[in-house]
């Protein structure tokens, strides 16, 4: 048969075979077959697994994997799929689907299971071919959910303490199969929220299950309270280990909570007065054995059981029992014989005894002349200390106490017997005898022995002492502000102020005061004797400029002293053989300080000659956070100005922020600035202390354009030092002064711009010259010159006089006169010194001129001074004679001003104890600029208009009606500032500020270079030119300027009327007739007053010579 899917008919077959041998002869046969044709049935395979297959409780989801096998020949198609549990839609899907020979399909579906048991679920599958032949297959699984729990057989219990409790527990298991007994399970048990204290007995704190599961465990607790008790197990059921506890979940029960109640009963034992003998007194409770207390002590039962009890107290020989009291914490009425103790409750019972008791009253007499047979002088004891001891083994011990204002202290409520009664040792005093009675006690140095205290009796005692104090001490000066003394010297003559305390306060007076000795034996040193006890200050009285050093304390820096202090025996002795402690005080100065600035109110913009400065000079003391006022004492201020700045006399002012105007007090005078440092005398300062000094000075009109440059310094004496030591010098400060200047550390100093007008060069009209003083001292010349004459006198009247003598003579004092000078000697202390050098006007013409500086020393002392000049700042050349005077000028010349350029010049200053130089400055020398070229004037109508070319960049115009000459000064300057113009450009300025039209004006023109440095005038050629100063005025005039590349020719002057003149260049030759007589006649006055100025000390020698060779020839004559 062929197998296949196909129905139908049988198919037969016939086969039919032929044979011919070798004859011919053929043979025949048949035979068929045939062939059923029959349907083949389908076959189908389900197979169904799961995961996993146990589970815990509580639970989890379970999946389930079904697979769908076609085992036919053909396709099948699926018909039906069914399952005990629900199927998932992905499973429902594969319904109708078909499935080719030896494929398979797979689907998935989840079960969740939580309650603990065995679950089994069959899958199930039908398939049809397309003969409509059916195959159908099923497949089981079976899962299991298994648990365990943990359960109290009781939840809650409730008993007394002490008394052991026992909770059980039963174990269960599932293994799918239902709740059976877990045996040999090991419960762990813990306590929490545990307030009572339980503990478990024995400390065993598991058990193990029995067959039924059960197993018990055992607390107790001895104080009241709650406690919970858990419980744990972790069961193995499957070969799976499951966690239990009584935690309220899976089957299992809650914690276990336990209660326990209880009471306590205390007892406490009193007496009425404090029992250092520690009798004991006995009791009997009813809830166990005897018990002893003594006084303060308590009895604590400890946690009873809620019943009824009793205490009482036994009786004690010498004692009664006179209160018992018992009281309730919870409120109720208990008396010792019937307590009714309640849980948690609290009775408290008190049981009070009294003994038989006297008193001790102690008095307490000071005898100031320790005899005691005189009575007067005694007075009570106050604040003295006493004991009183029990000599007994049953006697009260009370503590110590001090009598009262009243002189008296009580010790009331002693048990009755012997007491010993003590002073306590007060140091300075001395016990001169103590009474307690007729035969009772006896005194043994500080303390009365067995003296008897009686029952309801009251024994007194007095105690007599008698004072025995001193205080002293000395005074040092306390040079390195250590607080302690280390060699450093005493002070006499300071004093100490002795105060007794009041009771409220010390006495506003000294009750004693001493000045520090002077004498050798004790010097520094001060003492008060016979001094009662008591508290005291002692006190210094501070003086001016020093500060304290010891003692340093919140008492106003003073002593407080309670004497006496110390045992005589055991008292210092003192290097002046005093004895006992000592009460030093130290002091030290304040270091001082001084501070100094000046400043001058000259503007920025500078001076003219002529005009007048002030000056201000500010000497502080200034206040600093150390305690206490220095004091500075005769405080002097060197100050010293330029040469050629003349002190106007008068002009000063000296005022104090303390002491007020220094000159109305006769303190400062006048200060002399005559070449040399003046010297301003303030007097003594104090800490916080303002001086300011002011004066003027005035600018002598023959000094040249420059920056003028002074010198100051402050200094004064340490208030142990000699006078003029100077050891306290000032420190300079700018507190931002635009015309001051702080040099170095002690020096300070200003500047005073001097400028000068734009000049022609030629004389200024008008004009008179003051020179300054300078030179030594008039007064110092004139008595070197009368030595001089008188020696010289002497010498001629002399009985043996020869003329090689008087000859000889004459040499000598001529020397004498014209060289010797007297030297001021200095002693060899470290100097500092400071110079200050002008700063002449730069871009300057002449070739000869004066630079000036300012020197100061200190100490002042004798000063070398030396020019020096430099071309490249690094070779300096030795200039003009060394200079001696503070104050002076180094001469330059044309010996130094050797062309064009730059030279620097600086000054050096030497001294034996040191030297300075000073800063260095430099000074353009430059030549005159050219006058203007290619001058020439056109008249307009109410102008002029005027041409010309300047090599500089400024111009002065002047105008005049006058044709014959005029002024070249400020009047007739019409272009102030100077004009404007392009160097070297031919410039058109048109004058429109003509007034009057009608008359005709001249006009002269000069060059101003970068530093004001003028031209010769070119003028109109018809007019002549009279020089004067024309300063420049900061307010312009209104000019029109037209520049012109080209000009025309030089001096060449167009009118109107085509008339033509040539310019000329005007120079110092053409001064004004007049002008020129008047400068002759101030020459010759000027000459006779030099050759005076120069001459008049040889010309006063040789008048005092001549005067006494014609009194020599008259008295000769006469005799």
């Amino acid at each position: 048969w062929v197998e296949g899917d196909f129905t139908g008919p049988d198919h037969v077959n016939v086969f039919t075979g032929k044979a011919v041998d070798d004859d011919g002869t053929e043979a025949t046969d048949t035979d068929d077959a045939t062939v059923d044709f029959s349907d083949v049935a389908p076959s189908i395979d389900i197979e169904k697994s799961v995961s996993p297959s146990i589970a815990v409780e509580p639970g989890q989801t379970f999946t389930y994997i079904l697979k769908i096998t076609n085992n036919s020949l053909e396709n099948v198609k699926i018909t039906d799929l069914t399952d005990t549990n629900t199927l998932s839609a992905s499973c429902l899907a594969l319904i109708g689907t078909t499935i080719t020979p030896g494929a398979f399909k797979t689907c998935s579906y989840t079960v969740a299971r939580s309650v603990a048991g065995t679950y089994d679920n069959t899958a199930y599958v039908l398939v049809t071919d397309n003969d409509g032949s059916t195959a159908f297959d099923d497949d089981s699984e079976t899962v299991k959910v298994i648990g365990a729990r943990i359960n109290f057989n009781q939840l809650t219990a409730t008993n007394d303490i002490n008394d052991p409790h026992t909770f059980t527990v039963k174990v269960e298991q599932n293994a799918g199969d239902g709740w059976v007994a877990y045996s040999n399970g090991l419960v762990h048990f813990t306590l929490v929220n545990n307030t009572s204290g339980a503990s478990f007995v024995g400390g065993i704190d598991t058990c193990t299950t029995d067959i039924n599961g059960e197993c018990d465990v055992h607390i107790n607790s001895a104080s009241p309270g709650t406690v919970q008790v858990h419980a744990e197990i972790t069961a193995v059921v499957l070969d799976l280990r499951i966690n239990r506890q009584t935690n309220g979940t899976l089957g299992s029960s809650i914690d276990a909570t336990k209660t326990y109640e209880a009471g306590k009963i205390i007892v406490e034992k009193l007496t009425t007065i404090p029992d250092p003998s520690h009798q004991q007194f006995e009791f009997d409770p009813s809830w166990g054995e005897n018990f002893f207390l003594i006084n303060d002590q308590s009895y604590n039962s400890g946690w009873l059981a809620p019943d009824s009890y009793s205490i009482a107290e036994l009786s004690t020989p010498g004692w009664e029992l006179t209160n018992t009291s018992c009281i309730s914490s919870i409120g109720d009425i208990e008396t010792a014989g019937n307590l009714e103790l309640d849980s948690g409750e609290t009775i408290t019972c008190t049981f009070t005894n009294t003994r038989d008791t006297g008193s001790l009253t102690v008095y307490k007499v000071i005898d100031e002349d320790g005899d005691l047979t005189t009575t007067g002088d005694q007075t009570i004891g106050i604040n003295w200390e006493f004991d009183a001891d029990g000599a007994g083994t049953d006697t009260s011990n009370p503590s110590s106490s001090f009598t009262d204002l009243l002189g008296k202290v009580v010790f009331p409520e002693l048990k009755t017997g012997s007491y010993n009664v003590m002073e306590y040792f007060v140091p300075g005093y001395e016990i001169v005898g103590a009474t307690c009675g007729d035969e009772n006690g006896s005194l043994d140095g500080y303390t009365m022995y067995s003296v008897d205290v009686n029952k309801d009796a009251n024994t007194i005692c007095t105690f007599y002492n008698t004072p025995n104090s001193s205080i002293h001490g000395y005074k040092w000066n306390d040079i390195n502000q250590d607080g302690s003394r280390n060699d450093e010297p005493l002070l006499s003559d300071w004093t100490i102020n002795l105060y007794k305390w009041t009771g409220d306060a010390f006495d506003t007076e000294p009750i004693k005061s001493m000045d520090t000795d002077d004498g050798q034996e004790h010097f520094g040193w001060y003492w008060f004797d016979h001094l009662f006890p008591g508290e005291y200050k002692v006190c210094e009285v501070q003086k001016e400029g020093w500060n304290q050093s010891a003692p340093m304390n919140e008492d106003d820096n003073c002593y407080i002293i309670s004497l006496p202090e110390e045992f005589v025996n055991n008292r210092l002795v003192s290097e002046n053989y005093v004895v006992g402690p000592e009460y030093n005080f130290g002091n030290y100065v304040i270091p001082a300080t001084l501070e100094i600035t000046k400043q001058n109110d000259s503007p920025v913009s500078g001076l003219l000659t002529g005009s007048t400065v002030l000056y201000t000079l500010r000497i502080e003391a200034p206040t600093d956070e150390t305690e206490g006022t220095y004091l500075v004492n005769n405080v002097k201020v060197t100050d010293i100005l330029p040469e050629g700045f003349g002190y106007v006399a008068g002009t000063w002012t000296a005022t104090s922020s303390v002491r007020g105007d220094l000159k109305v007090l006769n303190i400062t005078s006048q200060p002399e600035y005559n070449g040399s440092p003046a010297i301003w005398n303030l007097g003594d300062m104090v800490e916080g202390e303002v001086v300011t000094l002011t004066y003027k000075a005035s600018i002598n009109l023959v000094n040249e354009p420059g920056l003028y440059k002074d010198l100051a310094y402050v200094q004064g004496d340490k208030i142990l030092s000699p006078k003029d030591t100077g050891d306290v010098l000032g420190v300079s400060y700018n507190p931002g002064y635009a015309n001051t200047d702080k040099l170095g550390v002690n020096f300070i100093g200003t500047k005073v711009l001097v400028v000068e007008p734009i000049e022609d060069g030629g004389e200024v009209l008008g004009a008179s010259i003051t020179l300054p003083a300078t030179g030594a001292d008039t007064y110092i010349t004139l008595g070197a010159l009368i030595s001089m004459i008188l020696g010289f006198v002497l010498i001629l009247f002399g009985k043996k006089r020869k003329i090689g003598t008087l000859f000889v003579a004459l040499v000598i004092s001529l020397g004498l006169f014209t060289l010797l000078k007297p030297i001021e000697t200095y002693a060899g202390t470290q100097t500092q010194v400071s110079i200050r050098l002008e700063q002449p006007k730069t871009g300057i013409t002449d070739r000869e001129f004066e630079i000036t500086y300012v020197a100061l020393s200190i100490p002042a002392q004798p000063l070398t001074i030396q020019c020096k000049y430099s071309t490249d700042e690094n070779t300096w050349v030795d200039f003009d004679t060394p200079k001696t005077a503070n104050s002076d000028s180094c001469r330059v010349n044309e010996t130094v001003i050797t062309g064009s350029g730059t030279y620097y010049f600086k000054v050096v200053a030497s001294t034996t104890g040191g030297g300075a130089d000073s800063q260095v400055v430099s000074v353009d020398i430059i030549g005159d600029p050219l006058p203007v070229t290619e001058y020439s004037k056109s008249k307009g109508t109410c102008t002029y208009t005027l041409k010309f070319k300047s090599t500089t960049s400024k111009v002065q115009i002047y105008r005049s009606d006058n044709q014959k000459s005029f002024y070249a000064d400020d009047t007739t300057l019409i272009t102030n500032p100077p004009l404007s113009v392009t160097p070297n450009v031919l410039t058109t300025y048109t004058d429109s500020s003509i007034t009057d039209c009608a008359k005709e004006y001249f006009y002269a023109i000069r060059s101003v270079d970068d530093y004001n440095n003028v031209s010769t005038l070119v003028t109109d050629n018809i007019v002549t030119i009279v020089r004067t100063p024309a300063p420049v005025n900061p307010t312009p005039a209104p000019v029109e300027v037209v520049q012109e590349p080209e000009g025309e020719v030089a001096g060449e002057e167009i009118t109107p009327d085509q008339q033509e003149g040539n310019g000329e260049v005007k120079g110092e030759e053409e001064e004004n007739i007049d002008n020129e007589k008047e400068d002759d006649e101030k020459e010759e006055s000027n000459s006779l007053k030099s050759i005076w100025s120069n001459y008049k000390y040889f010309i006063i020698a040789a008048l005092v010579v001549a005067l006494g060779s014609g009194a020599y020839t008259y008295v000769r004559r006469k005799r």
